[in-house]
């Protein structure tokens, strides 16, 4: 036991630590306050670096965050000798001396800093050489009026596919890219309203194509929008691996889930995930990887060329518990809107049962889970007569003829719902591993299972979040 005798007339102050040893012995590892100090030179005049602004700025926001004015009356409740060091006397971190800091990091540029940190963490001893990186983009909205003038390099605020669920405002698009499971920002990107998942992601891979070392092996971990021939054969021409979702869209994925689902593949067990509580069953995600050619299209040339890729078809009970959950409002709103439809398509006349027929098909296309019982049916109707007066005796009305659509049934298609309920509850995925002694189907899929960093505190969750950079810390 360790015992001390303090003097009699001494006073014990308590002081607020938390986590602050562990965030800044992190930020030394990584280099933040080395590399700050290295690009923006302190000057004699400055009695704290640059690097040691940042540094308090970065454990105050991770502590809470208060806004510049009220660093002060922060560090006071802190112990500023762990947080800051000794040399740092607390009173030297002012709003005024923390704004400079802030302007002349933009004055250097934001992508340049943070791509010198990078670069120095992975160039150093602790840097692994084989690691992922997750990458993915979110939507950015804006309010208010941006008429610009805006310079050619400047991402212009425009409305595009907006992943806010906000389509009437303006918005940018923000890309970010992290390094492994603990999510070190590597490139970030703030692009045109507008632009695609596709365009952000090639842009994405040229920055880390010019950042990483080309002797690390990196394997490149994104959302489905990664699947895409070009975008794969730009990312296997920088000498980068993958894993990615397979859309829905392509044939191969329905192709591979048919295939297990007709030979009845044993699928082991690949994760289990605890309930919280008796009502909640366990999450339990099985599968099975099958090697299968893919052609994906070089970039420069735009030839094709065909790979051989490995897809992990994966069964989840989650998927499969949330399609039950989601079955009955999704047979309500089909039926809704498909008698709404025959509605009104049921009040217009057609010249010819062909008219009719191709109109209902437009209007009503192909029903997801339900049989369409409908029928053109031919009606006598009067036409006004052409003379004026009274039609003489024996005189028949004009007609003609024309078609209308008439809904005799509709019912649920159970061979439709079947089908659907069984391919719901797979997912599959995509990498160019292809041996399993380096890369077996537990690594793959718990690899893509850690995509959830880029959602989380370090990623979107924090730059949508109460931490996020208020207008009191950057004015520009």
């Amino acid at each position: 036991m360790f015992t001390t005798s303090l003097p009699a007339n001494a006073t014990l102050v308590p002081k607020v630590l938390r986590h602050l040893p562990l965030t800044g012995a992190i930020s030394e590892r990584i280099g933040i306050r080395r590399v700050i100090d290295r690009v923006l030179p302190r000057d004699g005049r400055m009695v704290v670096s640059d690097g040691e602004c940042v540094d308090l700025m970065i454990s105050n926001i991770l502590h809470g965050r208060v806004a510049l004015y009220h660093m002060g009356e922060w560090l006071e409740d802190t112990d500023s000798e762990v947080v800051l060091g000794e040399d740092c006397p607390s009173d030297a971190f002012h709003d005024d001396r923390l704004a400079g800091t802030l302007d002349r990091l933009y004055d250097r540029g934001i992508d340049d800093v943070l791509s010198e940190v990078a670069v120095e963490y992975l160039r150093s001893d602790d840097a692994p050489d084989e690691y992922s990186v997750h990458t993915d983009t979110t939507t950015l909205k804006l309010f208010g009026a941006y008429e610009g003038p805006f310079g050619a390099d400047s991402p212009l605020p425009t409305w595009g596919h907006s992943k806010d669920h906000r389509p009437d405002l303006k918005q940018l698009v923000f890309g970010l890219s992290l390094h492994g499971a603990v999510g070190i920002p590597l490139c970030v990107s703030v692009l045109d309203g507008n632009t695609s998942d596709h365009v952000a992601n090639r842009f994405h891979i040229d920055q880390l194509a010019g950042l990483l070392p080309p002797q690390d092996q990196v394997t490149l971990v994104a959302d489905c929008k990664l699947f895409d021939p070009v975008t794969l054969g730009l990312l296997l021409n920088a000498g980068f691996h993958f894993v990615t979702l397979v859309p829905r869209t392509y044939n191969l994925r329905e192709q591979l889930v048919d295939h297990v689902l007709d030979t009845g593949d044993d699928l082991p067990e690949l994760s289990r995930e605890r309930g919280r509580n008796a009502d909640r069953p366990d999450r339990v995600y099985r599968g099975r990887s099958y090697l299968a050619s893919f052609d994906v299209v070089d970039p420069d040339t735009a030839a094709k060329r065909t790979v051989e890729l490995c897809f992990l078809v994966i069964e989840s009970s989650a998927l499969a518990a949330q399609f039950e959950a989601s079955l009955p409002s999704k047979l309500k709103k089909e039926r809704k809107s498909i008698e709404r439809a025959l509605s009104m398509l049921g009040k217009r006349e057609f010249k010819c049962a062909d008219d009719a027929v191709n109109v209902f098909n437009e209007t009503v296309k192909e029903p997801l889970f339900h049989f369409v019982n409908a029928e053109v049916v031919a009606e006598e109707k009067k036409l006004k007569r052409a003379g004026r007066g009274r039609p003489k005796a024996g005189e028949a009305a004009p007609v003609c003829t024309v078609y209308r659509v008439v809904m005799r049934d509709l019912t649920v298609d159970d061979d439709a719902v079947e089908h659907a309920r069984a391919h719901a509850r797979f997912f599959v995925l995509a990498t160019d591993h292809v041996d399993p002694k380096t890369w077996d189907n537990r690594r793959v899929f718990t690899e893509y299972r850690n995509q959830h960093v880029i959602e989380g505190h370090t990623g979107f969750r924090w730059l949508k979040g109460p931490a996020a950079v208020a207008p009191m810390f950057l004015k520009k």
